[in-house]
């Protein structure tokens, strides 16, 4: 019976190079996007407001953009609604910003609920894009596998044609007598090596599924 001639070499190779699994897109962008409620809270003097200037621009950066390109390093799609989400957050978040500045005073209480819809508008695009990342690389996980189950499947196929094999030398030595027994035994090794490479293949696919 004839075997697909299917490639499943560099597999894993294949998956490190389209993800880095050490490194995590988001963790720049959060790292920004969770300094504003802080600077939002600081004092009302020229280097908190350039700070928090500073600050406003780096999220406007990511909002209008920014945020998109290390994700789609890995292969991610944003999609067209996702992105006017984005673009409809960032002018939010201008607004607020602006507000959140211009509250100033003593009025700790108004500075706090603002910062805080500053944070929950920053929170909203961090979901947004967390999520494009995190289904990305389920549907990587989901390829990864499938062409797991293929090579396993390919390899118990390649395991039966040999014992089968085997099987069929094993009768012919038979067949000779003691001419034969050497072949015989050899026949049963071959058998034998089939078997064992049926399980190590199949554990080891188990291992993968289940993280081991």
């Amino acid at each position: 019976m004839p075997t697909r001639n299917v490639q499943h070499t560099g597999l894993t190779m294949s998956m490190q190079r389209e993800v880095d699994w050490k490194k995590d897109p988001l963790v720049k962008i959060e790292k920004v996007f969770h300094a504003m409620p802080a600077l939002a809270m600081g004092p009302r003097d020229e280097a908190a407001k350039a700070a928090f200037d500073t600050g406003v621009k780096a999220c406007l950066s990511e909002l209008e953009g920014g945020a998109i390109a290390p994700i789609e390093v890995y292969g991610a799609r944003v999609s067209a609604a996702q992105k006017k989400r984005l673009s409809d957050l960032g002018r939010t978040f201008t607004v607020q910003a602006a507000n959140c500045w211009e509250a100033g005073g003593e009025d700790l209480e108004r500075r706090w609920s603002m910062a805080n819809a500053l944070r929950e508008t920053l929170e909203e695009a961090t979901d947004i894009l967390r999520d494009v990342f995190l289904t990305h690389l389920i549907a990587m996980q989901n390829r990864y596998f499938s062409a797991v189950d293929q090579a396993v499947g390919d390899i118990n196929t390649i395991s039966r044609q040999i014992n089968f094999i085997s099987i069929n030398a094993s009768i012919e030595a038979a067949r000779v007598g003691d001419m034969g027994r050497g072949f015989g035994l050899i026949a049963h090794e071959i058998r034998d090596l089939a078997g064992k490479t049926s399980q190590v293949v199949n554990q080891m696919a188990s291992d993968a599924r289940s993280g081991a």
